[in-house]
């Protein structure tokens, strides 16, 4: 359980984009290190919870079978944003990624920093 705890805390980077159906607004996270991992969410704290937790059984899974686990070369967590967003979303974004690395911190119980970078924005 504690190595399991030491990879879901590494900083994979991690890409967020909203997406609009023209029914609802939506966010998918992905940790593009870890294939396939990735998860989405109504809001900007969702998607990142819900990848979270799609990471630990990402993991999990792994060291179960004994495969590799991709070690990042950064030691902050990165958060990509890819896509438009509002002046709102960028908002609730400074919000999250706070709560975010509280959690990073909570996980690694050290000080921690993210790094995110904005594309496409309005």
């Amino acid at each position: 359980m504690r190595e399991e705890q030491t990879y879901v805390a590494m900083p994979h980077p991690i890409t967020l984009k909203v997406f609009d159906d023209g029914v609802e607004r939506y966010y998918i996270a992905n940790i593009p290190m870890l294939k396939g991992c990735k998860s989405d969410g109504i809001t900007i704290q969702e998607a990142l919870k819900n990848v979270l937790e799609a990471k630990q059984g990402w993991v999990s899974i792994k060291l179960e079978y004994h495969e590799d686990i991709p070690i990042p070369e950064n030691k902050i967590p990165i958060i990509e944003l890819l896509g438009k967003y509002t002046e709102k979303e960028i908002n609730e974004m400074n919000v999250t990624i706070e709560k975010f690395t509280e959690l990073v911190r909570e996980i690694n119980k050290e000080s921690s920093n993210v790094i995110y970078l904005y594309k496409d924005m309005e």
